[in-house]
């Protein structure tokens, strides 16, 4: 006698597919708070069998604790500079609907706004993180400009 276990399960629920090798690429582990947010939005919604035809909307994003346009349109263009998130459909308003993204960690499905591919792209691995400014000039002589502590007590 078999046991009906699908009762116990429970229907609806997404999660945010994020795999290991993405969290700790520099692509995505120095994302700012609100672009990280954006992402996992975005991957909540994933379900397999649609990626290419993923879009968060203002109120979306509101309800997933992103207060203004401002900071949602700009994770998303920090998303799509570091190739983590790829647009698959531009935004409408008639009919109205946001743009549509595809996560590049996954293969493309084949939807009404994308057509399937085989490979995932993996974008996000060619990036390379803008070089940090120098604080001061490079000392061309063999002389430090800053002087050791010790010649100021002299």
């Amino acid at each position: 006698m078999s046991r009906d276990r699908s009762s116990k399960r429970t229907k609806g629920d997404n999660f945010a597919l994020l795999p290991r090798q993405l969290i700790y690429h520099p692509a995505v582990s120095t994302l700012t708070g609100t672009a990280f947010r954006v992402l996992v939005l975005l991957a909540s919604q994933h379900t397999g069998h649609n990626n290419g035809a993923l879009g968060l909307t203002h109120k979306q994003a509101v309800a997933g604790g992103i207060s203004t346009k401002a900071s949602l349109y700009n994770a998303l263009r920090e998303l799509q500079r570091r190739q983590i998130i790829e647009i698959t459909f531009p935004s409408s308003k008639i009919p109205s609907r946001p743009t549509m993204y595809a996560l590049s960690w996954f293969p493309r499905s084949n939807t009404q706004f994308s057509s399937a591919t085989v490979v995932p792209s993996h974008g996000y691995k060619d990036w390379v993180g803008a070089r940090k400014k120098r604080r001061y000039k490079k000392c061309t002589s063999g002389v430090s400009k800053i002087e050791p502590m010790a010649a100021w007590r002299a």
